[in-house]
């Protein structure tokens, strides 16, 4: 029952932590953090492995999108119970509305977020801290104050199962005051502090958690086991979001900022790439379509699909990805660039290198 009760509040945090930016400063340049490292693919399922002083436990979290704007995080544990957190996408932001827990055919209770606004922060340069404040209320009428304040330290390089990753790092500390207790709580709430580190990687959300006391030791905390992807009907191996290469036309241009693997497919940023061969495109902020002339035509791709126009003869090329916006970057399959731009690639796959040539 103890281990259980410390994963309730870690992973309530997870949902917790993200909420109304009532301060925010930031200090430093380099890649942000955006929606794209917190919320998790929804044909994923995520097994953690967690540890506390000796005792160890394993637990999945999954995220189904309920609505074209609302989103469902739920945390299973072996024996039954249950965390959920409801998220609402608004205004580019992603607010929180909801979490609780249950256990099965037992008790049961939420908190809703009655006073302020739980929002996770979409995007947030390194060295960028924010605080915020808010209210939640149980099932039998308990009010809890939370106070949080988060530091983004910027894109570091973490191992999970011996595999070296590059993720974002958050530092956190979170107080609960209980401000209300209801004479019909079936237990007493308590005031407590907690600290802490968290590791997010792009599609996967949080990966890693480190649990510190007062003077920064590690207490305990949970890591990435494994990834089971539904879509496929297999684990994911871990390989798969190891950072990617890029050299085109002989030049390496470091990994993770010009190309990437999502979903399997290999991505390449436009305009990068479109300046490194010394050719041109246009993009339409408001419509998403991405032009390319070529001596065939205009060639256009729209943000979110997998295939290409040709606008002289209405032919279309089927792509095995759609062009995406990834940091707030628009990026393409590889397979587009050899198509619009008669270049070719090649993939090292092993040492996580495309070449265009």
């Amino acid at each position: 029952m103890k281990l259980r009760l410390l994963i309730i509040v870690l992973v309530l945090f997870v949902a917790a932590g993200f909420i109304t930016a009532a301060a925010e400063t930031a200090c430093a340049a380099g890649e942000n953090i955006t929606l794209d490292y917190f919320i998790q693919h929804p044909n994923y399922t995520l097994t953690f492995w967690y540890s506390d002083n000796g005792s160890t436990a394993e637990f999945t979290t999954k995220w189904n999108q309920v609505a074209w704007n609302k989103y469902k995080k739920t945390c299973y544990y072996q024996d039954g119970f249950q965390n959920f957190f409801y998220y609402l996408f608004k205004n580019d932001k992603l607010l929180e509305t909801k979490t609780g827990w249950a256990v099965p055919d037992s008790e049961w209770t939420d908190y809703p977020v009655i006073q302020g606004s739980n929002v996770v922060f979409k995007n947030a340069s390194p060295g960028t801290s924010w605080s915020n404040e808010y209210l939640t209320r149980d099932a039998w009428g308990s009010i809890n104050r939370e106070f949080n304040s988060f530091t983004y330290e910027g894109i570091e390089n973490i191992e999970i199962q011996g595999h070296p990753l590059e993720a974002a790092k958050l530092s956190w500390t979170r107080t609960t005051i209980a401000q209300q207790v209801s004479p019909q709580a079936e237990w007493e709430s308590i005031s407590q502090s907690s600290k802490g580190e968290d590791w997010y990687i792009r599609g996967l959300g949080l990966v890693k958690r480190n649990f510190l006391n007062k003077e920064g030791n590690i207490t305990s905390g949970f890591t990435l086991k494994s990834i089971w992807d539904s879509s496929r009907n297999r684990t994911v191996p871990i390989d798969e979001w190891l950072p990617v290469s890029i050299i085109i036309n002989g030049e390496e241009q470091g990994k993770g900022i010009s190309a990437g693997l999502y979903n399997d497919s290999l991505l390449v940023l436009v305009r990068a790439t479109f300046q490194k061969l010394g050719r041109s495109f246009t993009w339409d902020q408001k419509t998403k379509i991405l032009t390319v002339e070529t001596p065939d035509g205009s060639i256009t791709m729209v943000e979110g699909n997998n295939h290409s126009k040709n606008t002289s003869d209405g032919s279309i090329q089927v792509f095995p990805a759609p062009a995406k916006i990834i940091n707030g970057k628009l990026m393409v399959p590889v397979e587009f660039i050899q198509e619009v731009l008669g270049v070719n690639y090649r993939w090292d796959k092993a040492g996580r290198v495309v070449e265009l040539f």
